[in-house]
């Protein structure tokens, strides 16, 4: 019974450890990015990817219309904002599901409605100097996404956690293109739960093509998986110490 007590005190002083611990760690928290969508898979196997292909896309030669999805609506548990560009922001916005970009996966993407014109409010259009932000409905520590966009350098694009944390792309053409190499992509891991990612241009990048216009940009195959099973991990340590503790019981 001694030896019982010893080591429950043992383990409350272990908790109250990890309560110290826990917000010196969170303070500290870095994102290690990585430089292919490649690398960023084998390190991520578990990844949720939402491809919008399962979508209905936006396609001219067919006159098709594509699937929208609502500024500030919510699908499969990530909620989709709009952020605006600090000049000459759109009007009429929504996301509109397009089949006319080059892209990871050779079929849709992720583009914008509205261009300031009331009367065209469902034509796609790139972002430019747009953004999009992503709200998840359970903090992920990891993400990834594929950019379909002409720029040819690394760092033209950022994705911002709500932390403030920053991730910038790397040229990682698509596969389907490499004849003629176009894409990017922005992939990191965090240590601590990540709420919402927005992606911009990089202020601080080769934004602009040699004619001073923006590179335009959709977006393609976003990877977010669930949380990591630290949860998992400290209930086996605490259904190993309860089994032990009955075991001690049974011999007391």
């Amino acid at each position: 019974m001694q030896e019982l007590r010893s080591i429950f005190r043992r383990a409350l002083i272990f908790s109250l450890f990890l309560l110290i611990l826990f917000p010196a760690a969170q303070a500290q928290a870095t994102i290690v990015g990585y430089t292919s969508r490649v690398a960023f898979d084998a390190a991520v196997p578990s990844a949720v990817v939402e491809g919008w292909d399962s979508y209905t896309g936006w396609n001219p030669k067919t006159n098709t219309k594509g699937d929208i999805i609502a500024n500030g609506a919510t699908v499969n548990g990530i909620t989709y904002n709009y952020v605006p560009a600090t000049t000459n922001p759109r009007s009429n916005v929504n996301f509109l599901v397009a089949y006319i970009y080059r892209d990871t996966t050779d079929d849709n993407t992720l583009a914008l409605t509205g261009n300031g014109d009331p009367t065209n409010p469902v034509n796609p259009n790139y972002f430019t100097n747009d953004g999009i932000q992503f709200v998840f409905s359970s903090p992920t520590r990891a993400f990834g996404i594929d950019i379909s966009t002409y720029a040819p350098t690394g760092g033209t694009f950022q994705a911002t956690t709500n932390r403030g944390d920053v991730a910038l792309s790397v040229f990682d053409p698509f596969p389907y293109y490499l004849e003629n190499p176009t894409g990017q992509f922005v992939g990191f891991t965090s240590d601590v739960g990540i709420s919402s990612v927005t992606i911009t241009y990089n202020p601080n990048g080769n934004i602009r093509d040699q004619a001073g216009s923006y590179y335009g940009w959709s977006l393609d195959t976003m990877r977010t998986p669930l949380p990591p099973s630290l949860l998992l991990l400290g209930s086996g340590l605490a259904g190993l110490g309860l089994w032990r503790g009955r075991k001690l019981f049974k011999k007391a």
